[in-house]
């Protein structure tokens, strides 16, 4: 018996493929060039006035700035490889005038609980071409750079975007965060940093040192307070100290669900 679909169930499946095609090619910008990476994701390399930062009604005609001077006083202990994503490694690059954004696939639309939220979190700026990140006191943006002496610089968020945090700062966190819901019942068995609790040290636990924020003088100095907190330390811990080799520093991570975090 030939089957028969309900006619308002197929339209509002046409519908809801449309809106997922519609918000694909908003999300993804037409590409100059397209580099294809050993890990299956695509990465297209997308020219500077047609990034997906401009979207937001805020940044419409926005004009870019130039870079401020690297901060004082900065580690000048090493200089990392710029090779720091896979899809470099093939040595393709992105030309001048162009940035590198790594294509969304469908899939990921589809598992987002909104089509009209997914792309919407993150509003930087991208320049030409985890992190440091910092104001510039003269314009208030908040920049975004990469590498123990703020080397490589990815881009910046313009200070009309803010509202408390149009002058400075008042509160600065580092760690990490897992997304919990139970829906299986238990805790998930989603890993954090490295998967080691903090106590398994150098070597085993995930780790942030030399951590410092920027003054009102623009110089870089050690964190005056730190503070360490963990939500649930049988699923996920942290532990903290100072010390010459790593100046401030902490130890984070954990398995997640285990025996003591069911």
């Amino acid at each position: 018996m030939p089957h028969i679909e309900d006619e308002p169930k197929k339209n509002s499946r046409e519908k809801h493929n449309l809106q997922i095609s519609s918000r694909e090619l908003q999300i993804n910008k037409p590409a100059a060039k397209t580099i294809q990476s050993p890990d299956g994701d695509i990465i297209d390399c997308v020219m500077f006035h047609k990034q997906p930062a401009f979207d937001h009604p805020l940044l419409k005609g926005h004009k870019l700035l130039n870079p401020p001077k690297i901060p004082r006083k900065h580690n000048q202990t090493r200089i990392l490889n710029n090779k720091f994503q896979l899809w470099s490694l093939s040595g393709e690059t992105c030309s001048e005038g162009t940035i590198s954004i790594r294509r969304t696939k469908e899939k990921e639309i589809l598992r987002a609980t909104s089509i009209r939220k997914l792309g919407r979190t993150f509003n930087i700026i991208q320049k030409d071409s985890i992190n440091n990140g910092h104001e510039d006191p003269p314009n208030g943006n908040w920049l975004l750079k990469f590498g123990s002496i703020f080397i490589e610089e990815i881009g910046y968020w313009p200070s009309s975007l803010f509202t408390h945090l149009n002058y400075k700062a008042t509160t600065i966190q580092f760690g990490g965060e897992i997304m919990n819901r139970k829906s299986t019942g238990s805790h998930t068995s989603t890993q954090m940093g490295s998967g080691h609790f903090a106590e398994e040290g150098f070597g085993k636990a995930s780790y942030f040192k030399n951590l410092q924020v920027m003054d009102s003088n623009r110089n870089l100095i050690p964190l005056p307070n730190l503070q360490v907190l963990a939500s649930n330390q049988n699923c996920y811990n942290i532990k903290g100290g100072t010390n010459h080799f790593m100046g401030n520093y902490f130890y984070y991570g954990g398995p997640g669900k285990n025996d003591k975090c069911p």
